[in-house]
Parts: structure tokens; C-alpha cells; sequence
């Protein structure tokens, strides 16, 4: 968990406003997230990891590094284990609703990454594997009575 106050984290998620050129209450329509909870985070405070994330991917950041500047672990990519619990700690802080369905990981692709630049095949196999280690952790958490 982060420390309760970063300055420096408020200080780039106002200057990524200021370069899109958007208020608090305008950058919802492209990031989804609140002004309130977007207020919090230009005053250097970074909240929950999901709303970091989402921050970054709205406007096409590197989100391990925004996880750092906010204080929490960023992901090892090359660890499919350790990424997969990390992954499962982010669900468990989500409010997110229950499955209404099991997919079927068995044979799973990841589209759009072959032409995108850095990706490689042992790239998108590693993803693969974190994706099949946590639809596999989230099955034997249901069997346990966990999820």
C-alpha cells in the first residue's frame, strides 16, 4: 500500500490534465473517473491502485511506472506467478460484480499484440500464463468458499 500523501504523484496527474488541456470534471469523459476522485489524486493523495491504473490507460501511459510514482509494487511481467498475485490482490481491493460465467481459458489469444511494437510472442505467452494462474487461483477460491 502506498504512503497516504505523494506530491509528486499529484504534481504528473496535473500536468497530464494540463496537456490534454482538461478540467477535473472534463477528463471523466476520457478516464471514467469521478472530479472527486480525480481532485484527490492531482493533491497527491493516490487512492485505490484500480483508479491508477485506469488513469494511466486513458491516456496511454506506462502503468507500472504510475503504480511506482503512487507508491505500490509494479508488476513483473516476467514472473507469471508473482504478477497473477498480484493481480488477484488488485481484484480483492475492486468492487467488481460477480461472474455470471466460467470462461474457457484453455486455449487463449491474446489479439492485437503480434504488430505492436515490443510485444513479442514470449511476450503474450507469459500474459497467457498469468491469465490462466489467476482463472485457475479464482476457481480454487470458489471451491474453498473464498470468491
Amino acid at each position: 500500500m502506498p504512503e497516504y500523501h505523494k506530491p509528486e504523484f499529484g504534481e504528473a496527474v496535473r500536468r497530464v490534465l494540463q496537456e490534454h488541456g482538461l478540467t477535473l470534471r472534463a477528463q471523466r469523459i476520457r478516464t471514467g473517473i469521478d472530479h472527486t476522485t480525480m481532485k484527490s489524486m492531482c493533491d497527491g493523495l493516490p487512492g485505490r491502485l484500480e483508479k491508477i491504473e485506469q488513469f494511466a490507460r486513458a491516456f496511454n501511459l506506462d502503468v507500472n511506472e504510475w503504480r511506482k510514482l503512487a507508491g505500490f509494487d509494479p508488476v513483473d511481467a516476467t514472473n507469471p506467478d508473482a504478477a497473477a498475485d498480484q493481480l488477484l490482490d488488485a481484484l480483492d481491493q475492486a468492487d467488481l460484480p460477480e461472474l455470471t460465467y466460467e470462461p474457457d481459458f484453455s486455449d487463449i489469444r491474446v489479439d492485437g499484440f503480434e504488430g505492436v511494437e515490443g510485444i513479442e510472442a514470449g511476450d503474450v505467452e507469459i500474459l497467457n500464463e498469468v491469465v490462466r494462474t489467476v482463472a485457475a487461483r479464482i476457481a480454487k477460491r470458489r471451491q474453498q468458499g473464498k470468491g
